[in-house]
């Protein structure tokens, strides 16, 4: 019998939690809902799709992003996750401040990373930001340009005397 209500009691909780999320999530899935998308499973998503290693995984991004062209939609579970192939686009989203937000998915992050730029919350980073901008202005960058050359020179240089001849 308490076997039982302890059943009962945990199915409640997992559809009390789903429905929090529909409820939560309604206008992204609403739009997910409206976006070209590979067929998914219910509770699986695409995970299926990028099984394999690394190379399918490569093959099957390089697939979707050629077979729907600019803006589609993936599933990882429940979640849908947007995916953006037309540059425009991307500076566009980049720049919007409605964008600044993480998902709670880098949450999960924070106790092994800290609050660094990719767990940081907005508040905490924005101010950091602000002191890399100038470092990082175009100007600057290239005159790093003959350094990341040589280094990766060096690098594909190791790589190939690594490699045994096949």
């Amino acid at each position: 019998m308490v076997l039982l209500v302890l059943l009962y009691t945990l199915v409640l909780v997992i559809v009390v939690q789903y429905l929090q999320f529909r409820w939560r999530y309604r206008r992204v899935l609403a739009l997910a809902a409206k976006l070209p998308c590979p067929p998914s499973l219910p509770l699986l998503g695409n995970a299926l799709l990028f099984r394999g290693g690394l190379t399918n995984m490569t093959k099957q991004v390089i697939k979707y992003t050629t077979l729907y062209k600019e803006l589609f939609c993936m599933w990882a579970g429940p979640v849908p996750v947007f995916i953006v192939t037309e540059p425009g686009d991307v500076q566009v989203i980049l720049n919007s401040s409605n964008t600044l937000e993480k998902d709670d998915v880098y949450s999960f992050g924070r106790p092994f990373l800290g609050n660094g730029l990719l767990t940081a919350p907005v508040p905490l980073w924005k101010k950091y930001r602000r002191l890399m901008n100038p470092v990082m202005h175009p100007s600057n960058v290239e005159t790093f340009l003959p350094v990341f050359n040589e280094v990766a020179r060096n690098f594909v240089d190791m790589l190939m005397k690594s490699k045994e001849p096949t």
